[in-house]
């Protein structure tokens, strides 16, 4: 399925590059963009990219500094209905089930380890929770978490964040009051991984204002 978003008038002209499901994964590796309502900002002319490379990834990050408080503001102004919310949630389930040997190979490539076994089972145990969350909500409404989620520079655990992002997705609401998830990531070796769960994401077409994904 093929979806397009336009990207709101506030955010920055410059070039964007919007990605559908038959192009999302090309090149997975070679490109890290900043994804703002639904929108995967390029760089644009004289703008500069850092090219890198972490275990047996090469790739090149984008940051764009000038659209992280926009995408802040756009999370803080997301508002959902459970039933568009669950169908988003049902159309990522079947895509991360379709694409986690992709979430795989860029996490071991990344880390380079060689316990792909553990991983898979690691990974196919946060889907799996994810599918009791999405089928038999429990929600405490005493407990949040926060919707501004930062991934530092030194940090190599990709379970952790992974499994807070997709249980947020679920429940996006911010000391009561419906809010959109703004990732950072600061984390070369987390960087291309989380771009990849990214598209995913993206491609599962997610409500509007719901998810951002900043490389910094």
């Amino acid at each position: 399925m093929t979806k397009d978003f336009s990207p709101y008038s506030t955010l920055p002209s410059r070039c964007f590059l919007t990605m559908s499901s038959d192009k999302a994964f090309k090149n997975i590796n070679e490109n890290v963009l900043p994804y703002v309502n639904g929108i995967f900002i390029e760089p644009g002319d004289g703008e500069s990219v850092e090219k890198t490379q972490i275990g047996s990834l090469d790739f090149s990050v984008f940051s764009c500094q000038s659209v992280n408080s926009e995408a802040i503001k756009l999370a803080e102004s997301f508002e959902y209905d459970s039933k568009s919310l669950e169908s988003f949630l049902q159309r990522l389930l079947s895509s991360l089930e379709s694409h986690m040997p992709l979430l795989l190979e860029c996490i071991s490539a990344a880390l380079e380890f060689e316990s792909r076994g553990f991983f898979t089972e690691v990974i196919q145990e946060v889907i799996k929770k994810m599918k009791c969350v999405v089928q038999f909500p429990l929600i405490d409404s005493d407990y949040f978490y926060n919707p501004i989620h930062e991934i530092e520079e030194d940090d190599c655990d990709f379970i952790f964040h992974f499994t807070f992002i997709l249980r947020y997705l679920c429940y996006p609401v911010f000391r009561g009051k419906s809010h959109g998830l703004v990732v950072t990531c600061k984390s070369l070796r987390l960087m291309v991984f989380f771009s990849t769960l990214t598209r995913i994401i993206h491609e599962s077409i997610p409500l509007r204002q719901l998810f951002s994904f900043l490389p910094i």
